[in-house]
């Protein structure tokens, strides 16, 4: 057991690079920052600007191989309700904008974020009173994100109104996606296409 050391804020989340050399940790003082995996030492830090102190999660693109991805890697970190990419390998940061340089803000504090395992620019991203987005392209402008559970939808209609805590997409299919909802009080124990634990807490939509 060992230990890594560099971070002074509480560590949100963690991921490792597709080849498993690399981990990078992002925390609640804004930083994120590299560990090589076999020495146990950090190889890098960078921080974050425009309208986030904190990250909270780190998702980095599962193409494998990638030429030089220390400077070719794409990656997002999640702050409050907005996000952050990197095509360099995280030495530099563009939150992700419109036109007019305002920022893509998600209806509730992001929870969940993840790409499709056979297609990297399609992303799934969840939030905290159940609000999906599907982006596109690689998410880097607001455009490329399109909330799927807007209002009057059949998602919409379908969704608790809780914390949307994990996502994942198939590997051989990026619309097959399934999202897990959590939170005490929520019930839709008569809803097709749901599956709950024995606590009835959780809520399983594909």
């Amino acid at each position: 057991i060992f230990s890594l050391k560099g971070h002074v804020g509480t560590v949100k989340s963690v991921a490792f690079s597709p080849d498993g050399r690399i981990l990078a940790t992002g925390a609640l003082d804004g930083k994120v920052r590299w560990y090589h995996v076999e020495h146990h030492q950090q190889v890098g830090q960078t921080g974050l600007s425009g309208g986030s102190p904190w990250v909270t999660i780190i998702k980095l693109d599962p193409t494998d191989p990638i030429a030089d991805p220390a400077n070719n890697r794409t990656l997002f970190v999640c702050g409050f309700s907005t996000l952050f990419r990197s095509t360099d390998g995280g030495q530099n940061w563009q939150r992700v904008e419109d036109g007019a340089a305002n920022p893509f803000n998600t209806v509730g504090t992001i929870t969940a974020l993840e790409y499709a395992p056979n297609d990297p620019n399609i992303l799934y991203l969840g939030t905290s009173i159940g609000a999906l987005y599907r982006g596109i392209n690689g998410g880097p402008t607001t455009a490329d994100w399109t909330r799927i559970a807007t209002v009057g939808s059949s998602a919409d209609a379908l969704f608790p109104n809780a914390q949307i805590q994990s996502l994942r997409i198939n590997p051989a299919n990026s619309n097959d996606v399934w999202v897990v909802f959590g939170g005490a009080g929520v019930s839709f124990t008569g809803r097709p296409g749901m599956i709950l634990n024995p606590l009835g807490i959780s809520h399983l939509f594909r």
